[in-house]
């Protein structure tokens, strides 16, 4: 009989040509989401080598329901999806933002799900509003997805980051 990781690879391979190592690395890695230890997975590459594009084609072997792409999250978005949701939506979920946020309103929604894969928890006061009209809402999520994002600049992964994850 043939072993699991050899008919992935077979699907995989219709997806993206070569990148064995990785392509089976990165889909053995998300797996991580039903886990009580998910990982943070981090492609690291230079502009154009297709770090976006493996992670995309290898998510997209998991149904939609299994997947949250949060390319443009706000703090606002994350704060309604667990208003509408539940706190636990993220839970078991293979969480990918795309590229690493610089902007620091952005980079504090990566940091929400920093603090989820690690803690497991967020309970944080967030200020939130449009049109001049702020006020302080409580944001509250539960559970461990596996979180993927993609960088061409390494400075933007720090050592906590490197210390919940693994790159390819």
């Amino acid at each position: 009989e043939e072993h699991i990781l050899k008919k992935v690879k077979t699907v995989l391979d219709h997806r993206v040509a070569g990148e064995d190592v990785n392509k089976l690395g990165l889909f053995l890695q998300l797996l991580t989401k039903d886990t009580e230890d998910p990982l943070m997975i981090f492609g690291i590459q230079k502009q154009g080598e297709g770090k976006s594009y493996l992670a995309k084609k290898v998510i997209d072997l998991f149904p939609d329901h299994m997947v949250e792409k949060l390319t443009d999250a706000t703090k606002s978005s994350i704060y309604r999806i667990a208003e509408s949701e539940g706190k636990e939506y993220f839970d078991g979920k293979i969480v990918f933002f795309g590229e690493i946020p610089e902007d620091d309103d952005d980079r504090e929604v990566f940091q929400i799900f920093r603090q989820l894969v690690s803690e497991g928890h967020v309970e944080k006061r967030l200020t939130l509003g449009e049109s001049g009209e702020m006020e302080s809402s409580k944001l509250e999520l539960e559970g461990t997805p596996a979180v993927i994002s993609t960088t061409v600049n390494e400075d933007l992964i720090d050592a906590q980051d490197m210390s919940r994850g693994m790159a390819y």
